[in-house]
């Protein structure tokens, strides 16, 4: 089976042998590209939607891996047994949502070695949720997917707080990597919020107004990133 960068990525972040539950799956692929290049053991499959399990359970029985992978309707992790999984992947919804669904069955996670999540918005807030339910950050991509940027987030079981805000706004792991995509995400993010204010010069309203205040500081925040932490003595070679 052949996936997309972002499921590429998110499958790509799960250890050999492990036990998997996968929230918000979908079609089903991430485990039955797992399973079928002998990565993990076992998976369930999960997701909340009735016809998205139907189209998983299609998937998975083509694929003959209904022998190793169960699918279970179910919103979030109430209705699965936890018990002889390592891991859990949830991807593919809010960061909101994502930190509900971890909320809602903390209790669950206590055998979970690794969570890992990918967020579509709020990521700034799941890093943050992964700290506060005593997961540490050892890992992080972002994926440019049809001109859109998605973070992979890997949380292994530890304590950990970032001592930095900007650290949780644009990831640790990142900033310490230098990573490439994070400098491609953030030149994009000041051309997004350049373009914001653009459309809010039309408009001579206070609201308006302070929008562009707090804007103009997002942008200024983007640039001290790009120029002082990833940048380093002017040298794209910093770069990975």
């Amino acid at each position: 089976m052949n996936l997309s960068a972002r499921l590429l990525s998110i499958a790509n972040k799960v250890n050999q042998s492990s036990n998997i539950i996968d929230i918000g799956t979908d079609h089903g692929y991430v485990p039955i590209y797992l399973c079928e290049k002998n990565v993990i053991q076992k998976a369930v499959a999960s997701d909340v939607s009735k016809s998205s399990c139907d189209k998983a359970s299609k998937n998975i029985l083509e694929h003959s891996q209904d022998t190793r992978i169960s699918v279970i309707k179910s919103d979030g992790l109430n209705s699965i047994d936890t018990m002889g999984f390592d891991t859990v992947v949830i991807s593919g919804m809010g960061g909101k949502l994502i930190g509900k669904i971890v909320d809602d069955s903390v209790d669950k996670f206590s055998n979970i070695e690794y969570l890992i999540v990918q967020p579509q918005t709020d990521v700034e807030y799941v890093r943050r949720k992964l700290h506060d339910v005593g997961y540490k950050i050892t890992d992080e991509d972002i994926v440019l997917e049809d001109e859109i940027y998605y973070n992979i987030i890997v949380g292994k079981k530890g304590n950990e707080i970032y001592e930095k805000e900007i650290e949780y706004l644009f990831g640790k792991v990142l900033i310490d990597r230098k990573d490439k995509m994070l400098k491609s995400l953030l030149e994009y993010e000041i051309i997004k919020s350049r373009d914001i204010i653009k459309l809010l010069n039309e408009s001579k309203t206070e609201n308006a107004m302070n929008r562009i205040n707090n804007i103009n500081k997002y942008i200024i925040l983007l640039d001290e990133t790009i120029n002082s932490i990833l940048i380093k003595e002017g040298l794209d070679e910093c770069f990975m």
